[in-house]
């Protein structure tokens, strides 16, 4: 399953077998077994705050474009952003994605922000927080300049 639904051969044995099932079946179904009319919802959440996606010379911020995109995201990192898709959908939870900007279409870390653009969580490979400076500055600046832009703003 883990191959079917992954681009990568990497893979390490986890440490907790029983969790890693969890979140891979969630992540096979969400990517295989979803509902076009739930992908539909989803889409139309996620175009909400598109607003927010944020660039610079070596990390890019991206809104997921669909729930197979979601489910894959947390299939790669190992974690369990998949079970977001219905906070997501009601737009409960903002979730986005922190690339590496040369290499765009793979997952690095992801983020979950509130409606201010504070940081709830940001995870990396095994449901790890993220630990690089870097990757904060980055997303400080975000907020900053998109604070700036006022694009921080909500009607949901």
């Amino acid at each position: 399953m883990f191959y079917k639904i992954n681009d990568t051969k990497d893979f390490e044995l986890p440490i907790d077998l029983q969790f890693e099932h969890y979140v891979q079946t969630k992540n096979y179904n969400l990517i295989f077994k979803t509902d076009e009319e739930k992908d539909i919802e989803f889409k139309r959440a996620v175009e909400q705050y598109k607003n927010l996606e944020y660039f610079n010379e070596k990390y890019s911020l991206i809104v997921p474009e669909s729930i197979k995109e979601l489910g894959r995201e947390g299939s790669i990192l190992r974690h369990c952003v998949a079970s977001y898709v219905d906070k997501i959908t009601n737009g409960t939870s903002i979730v986005l994605f922190l690339r590496k900007k040369n290499k765009i279409s793979e997952p690095f870390v992801t983020v979950e922000v509130d409606e201010d653009f504070n940081l709830l969580q940001v995870k990396t490979y095994g449901d790890a927080d993220v630990e690089d400076a870097e990757v904060y500055d980055f997303l400080n600046e975000a907020r900053r300049n998109l604070k700036k832009l006022d694009k921080i703003s909500w009607i949901w």
